[in-house]
């Protein structure tokens, strides 16, 4: 799908915040987005990951690794690229978003019903090595309670998405009803600022 740079990112933008819910504090959602980009990170192409926690402050973090590494879109959901190059100070860029919750429900949200994408590994949202402290924090703020994830860990303690086993603590071991998406802070929309020399997440 083709639109404007501010409609893209506007879509992508009002997706995520419905997938929060009425949780994220609008004051702290406006000083998130208002914040230079520029002071948070220390990478020539950074790539940054956004929470809200059970309290709804929004906590960003530079993803130090990134666990989302395929450019895949779930079945029936949406990815949109501008049409035209959009100049923002003296270079032009593209913009790509990537929106995986744009569609609800098992008919019109396709096999995995417009839940975020889980990352990989599952618990990334938890490891030093791929975001900050706060954002770890925040993320574990929001975990469902009385679940656990189960399966063997790589060094660092990243548990495979796919070796991954969510487990009810009241010992009645796996419940395939539980989706891995709703376990950590999974992927629910990404926009990518590229230009042909480099690109921005």
């Amino acid at each position: 799908m083709h639109l404007s740079a501010a409609s893209a990112f506007a879509l992508s933008f009002h997706d995520w915040l419905r997938c929060n819910y009425a949780l994220p504090k609008v004051e702290s959602v406006l000083a998130a987005f208002e914040q230079s980009f520029t002071a948070t990170v220390n990478s020539p192409r950074p790539v940054l990951a956004v929470e809200v926690d059970a309290n709804g402050n929004v906590v960003m973090s530079q993803l130090f690794r990134n666990p989302f590494p395929y450019t895949v879109v779930e079945e029936k959901q949406l990815i949109s690229t501008t049409g035209d190059p959009v100049q923002m100070g003296v270079s032009y860029w593209t913009v790509t978003c990537r929106n995986q919750v744009h569609a609800l429900g098992t008919l019109a949200g396709g096999k995995h019903a417009g839940l975020p994408f889980p990352g990989d590994p599952i618990n990334w949202d938890g490891l030093g090595t791929y975001v900050n402290q706060n954002f770890a924090q925040a993320a574990a703020t929001r975990r469902p309670g009385g679940i656990s994830v189960r399966g063997p860990s790589a060094p660092g303690g990243g548990i495979a998405c796919k070796d991954a086993e969510l487990h009810c603590e009241n010992g009645w071991g796996s419940d395939r009803s539980l989706r891995k998406s709703t376990y950590s802070a999974g992927l629910a929309a990404e926009v990518l600022i590229a230009t042909a020399r480099g690109r921005l997440r």
